[in-house]
């Protein structure tokens, strides 16, 4: 069957830092098995000239000299080789989240975030591995065979003959077994993103479980995953690494003392005692290669059927529908008309003869019972969800015509659920942005968060696991966030359900004054009436 290899071609192009690391790492082994070849002639040679009672005095430097260069160039391979793994597994890090951030909105509502994870953690190092310290040690260990074989037969051809025959059958022995744990760590690589999944779901869930009391709800169902699942995967791979090893100790053991007993016994009288030693030198250079080459074609194998599941993550979006109408340099007004909207076809239908315009400086309020549809409306605006059944229009302009980026560029949004990253408090509100200091006084005196960010604070770190940040406050630094944007349209979602009723009234009354000063329309979606006193119309989704 042959293997697909398009995820592996579109990673392959975007992975060429490492060429440097490779081609030097590769010279420095090279160097390397050249200098103990040299050693092995060297000890052949010492070895025959005491045999012969011949001058050995003049042999001792140069070996000596040799033995300091292999020390000195083994350790720089080493350092060159291990940093080239390094290099590779945060290259691939960097990719496939630059990929992930290039992807549309559509890809994220239909592949589920723990996947995506699991994706890049698991698969993506996977194919790093490979395209990193894999080839590099697949060429590593090719050179080192041919090498070590062409310095045999230099010396017998006949014993290398032999040697090649024994090397052989034990190469396709350990090729078949390599195949096989491949074949179960791309079965387990399956069952860990399932795991992973789970893992992720209980971290969400943890408030549930603990005020359901289903602990061991969960308990039982993470050890079926583990025990049922992933054990019997491991168990087998256990079992085929177990033959695998045996296989090699044997040939690191039995395959040295055995060349020299055939080479004794049947090459006496073509072989010196100083060739004999130099054979079983030789002949443990190869282990490692004979041993590990399968290893290498198994995990180049794996890398090139895990890279297919990196394919959705890889390939570029299609736009299949081009928008070409530009929106003006600014919006002034907006008209919303919703016939109704419904997810699918025997779902009831929400928003029923819904329509609505405004124009600067209006403020509009949506207000309705859970599930009337008031986020779905939101999602409509902003171009999330599309629908035949609804018409935004900006003068003549239909919005289902512009570009979701140039729409983004009039209308934001503030979800009710506030978002933090992991940084100081001025990075989560410029994100690489410039504003200035008057321009951001100014929109956290309009989310009343004056007396929390404060010159010091303002460079302190929130977001993550230390963060110490009230619901109210994180609500109020992302609605700052967009407020530095200035949209022509501003649209909050519950911007007051973390706030009690004192601080909801004082912002709903300053960043009415904020759009108004700015020329913005707001849209406020709400249960409360903190902003009815300054709103044109309140409109009751039923």
């Amino acid at each position: 069957m042959t293997i697909k290899k398009e995820g592996y071609r579109l990673i392959k192009k975007k992975f060429n830092k490492l060429f440097p690391y490779k081609i030097t790492s590769y010279c420095f082994a090279l160097i390397t098995m050249i200098i103990s070849l040299l050693l092995v002639n060297f000890m052949r040679t010492l070895i025959d000239s005491m045999y012969t009672k011949a001058q050995t005095n003049h042999l001792y430097f140069p070996i000596t000299i040799l033995c300091v260069l292999y020390v000195l160039f083994i350790v720089i391979f080493q350092f060159i080789f291990r940093r080239t793994q390094i290099v590779g597994r945060n290259e691939i890090l960097v990719i496939l989240y630059n990929k992930l951030q290039e992807k549309r909105l559509s890809f994220f509502r239909d592949n589920n975030s723990g996947e995506i994870i699991s994706l890049i953690n698991n698969e993506g190092r996977e194919v790093g591995d490979w395209l990193s310290y894999g080839v590099l040690g697949l060429f590593n260990l090719f050179t080192v065979l041919i090498l070590n074989i062409g310095m045999m037969a230099y010396y017998n051809l006949n014993l290398t003959i032999i040697i090649c025959a024994v090397v052989l059958l034990f190469y396709v022995s350990t090729r078949v077994l390599a195949s096989y744990i491949a074949k179960l760590t791309s079965e387990s690589f399956k069952v860990t993103g399932i795991i992973n999944r789970f893992l992720l779901e209980t971290l969400k869930s943890e408030q549930i479980i603990h005020t359901l009391k289903k602990h061991k709800w969960f308990k039982q169902k993470f050890s079926s995953y583990v025990y049922e699942q992933r054990y019997s995967i491991d168990k087998k791979t256990a079992n085929i690494n177990a033959i695998y090893m045996s296989i090699f100790l044997i040939l690191s053991v039995l395959l040295p003392i055995l060349i020299v007993v055939i080479g004794a016994l049947f090459f006496s009288d073509k072989v010196s005692a100083g060739t004999l030693i130099a054979f079983y030198a030789l002949t443990a250079h190869i282990q490692e290669p004979i041993q590990t080459i399968p290893q290498f074609f198994s995990m180049q194998k794996s890398a090139i059927s895990l890279a297919e599941n990196l394919l959705p993550l890889l390939e570029d979006d299609v736009n299949e529908d081009v928008k070409t109408t530009i929106l003006p340099q600014k919006i002034d007004s907006l008209c919303v008309d919703v016939k109704h909207f419904s997810y699918n076809e025997n779902d009831k239908k929400l928003l029923e003869n819904l329509n609505f315009q405004m124009s600067s400086n209006d403020v509009i309020v949506i207000r309705g019972n859970s599930g009337v549809g008031k986020s779905t409306l939101l999602d409509l605006i902003m171009g999330f969800i599309r629908s035949t059944n609804t018409k935004i229009t900006q003068g003549r302009i239909d919005l289902s015509n512009v570009s979701d980026e140039d729409r983004w560029e009039h209308i934001l949004f503030v979800p009710q659920t506030p978002l933090l990253f992991e940084g100081t408090l001025n990075e989560n509100l410029l994100m690489g942005d410039s504003f200035s200091n008057e321009e951001l006084e100014e929109v956290i005196h309009a989310v009343c968060l004056e007396e929390f960010v404060t010159a010091e604070r303002i460079h302190s770190v929130v977001g993550g696991d230390l963060d110490r940040v009230s619901g109210g406050q994180k609500q109020r630094i992302c609605i700052a966030r967009v407020l530095l944007r200035k949209p022509d349209l501003l649209i909050l979602d519950e911007p007051t359900s973390a706030l009690d009723g004192e601080t909801s009234c004082e912002l709903a009354k300053r960043l009415t004054e904020f759009t108004t000063k700015n020329n913005m329309m707001l849209l406020v979606i709400s249960h409360k009436n903190d902003f009815d006193n300054y709103a044109n119309s309140v409109i009751e989704v039923n």
